[in-house]
């Protein structure tokens, strides 16, 4: 048309009841404040500066879903991740999310999807830095378009000029933790430990937190290592010691603890103790003897809990020397 004109654009969504029309000098128009993931109806007709019209040229659409709400780490352990998310604002139509993940350091990546507000990921690489994107899925196909929500800690940073945007996080899975435990020796004050390397962890760089201590003595200490063994010494002869071996990661992730419990060996020290049996008769001396015994080991337990100990009966008669 060589005539000056404009246009006159109308829009209306039935399941809202939501309608409203806006002008346009040139080709090309932006109609805000739609409702997301909804369907609408939109009219464009040339109106001339006389005041005639054409009629309208129509286009049927869906508005893009909202994003998901604010993301929550539930857990996170080894190889898996517990997340929920918010519910999408203004969603009223039938809407599923889709969830990817990805890691690039193993070039690691896949999906899930999820009917609900939440969902869990396993299978994943231990102390590894993953990306995890939540996207509203419309049943129509419609998507939530890309920008990003980042969670470092518990500080939430919101892109302002995008917020139709997945929702993202930033996380670390924990390492694995050490496998089988091994004593390779162990004398009065040392003991000698090595264990498997955490499953997964061969290309990932980590050490090893050594934890140990006893209840009895109330002695506990802890180490470090580099490799899978470590000597710790200094401890106290006789006595049980509980080890706690966890790995760690240069980011400063850690797994749960492999755990082992060890006697060192004792000082030998003896205790004598005399029981000469009241009666004469065989079977009564056989119950006396049978009752100081275990009265015996049940102090000695109590005594020396935590220690390493032995009762060791000798039987004599009164025939025998001393």
């Amino acid at each position: 048309m060589e005539f000056p004109h404009s246009f006159n654009i109308t829009y209306s969504c039935s399941f809202w009841g939501h309608n409203g029309s806006t002008t346009a000098p040139s080709n090309s128009t932006i109609i805000s404040n739609l409702r997301p993931g909804s369907q609408y109806t939109l009219n464009v007709t040339t109106v001339q500066d006389t005041g005639g019209q054409s009629t309208p040229a129509s286009i049927y659409l869906y508005t893009e879903p909202s994003q998901p709400g604010e993301i929550i780490i539930d857990s996170v352990g080894n190889d898996s991740v517990s997340m929920s998310w918010g519910s999408p604002v203004g969603m009223e139509f039938p809407h599923s999310f889709n969830i990817t993940y990805s890691c690039s350091f193993w070039g690691h990546n896949g999906s899930t999807t999820a009917s609900s507000n939440s969902t869990i990921i396993s299978n994943l690489r231990p102390g590894s830095q993953y990306t995890l994107n939540v996207t509203t899925v419309q049943d129509t196909g419609g998507q939530s378009t890309p920008a990003s929500i980042s969670l470092y800690t518990a500080d939430v940073v919101q892109d302002k000029e995008s917020p139709n945007t997945p929702a993202s996080i930033s996380l670390h899975t924990n390492p694995a933790p050490p496998g089988e435990i091994t004593l390779d020796s162990v004398e009065t004050k040392l003991v000698s430990l090595s264990w498997a390397t955490p499953m997964g962890m061969d290309d990932i760089p980590h050490s090893f937190i050594i934890t140990y201590f006893s209840f009895y003595w109330d002695h506990h200490g802890s180490t470090t290592a580099p490799s899978n063994s470590t000597t710790i010494s200094n401890l106290r002869a006789g006595s049980e010691y509980v080890f706690n071996i966890t790995t760690v990661q240069d980011n400063g992730g850690h797994s749960t603890p492999a755990s082992i419990s060890i006697f060192t060996k004792p000082n030998e020290k003896h205790l004598y103790l005399k029981f000469v049996c009241s009666s004469t008769e065989e079977s009564a001396c056989e119950k006396e003897k049978q009752k100081v015994q275990q009265e015996t080991e049940a102090r000695l337990a109590k005594q020396l809990k935590g220690l390493y100990w032995k009762l060791n009966w000798k039987e004599k008669t009164c025939n025998d020397d001393n």
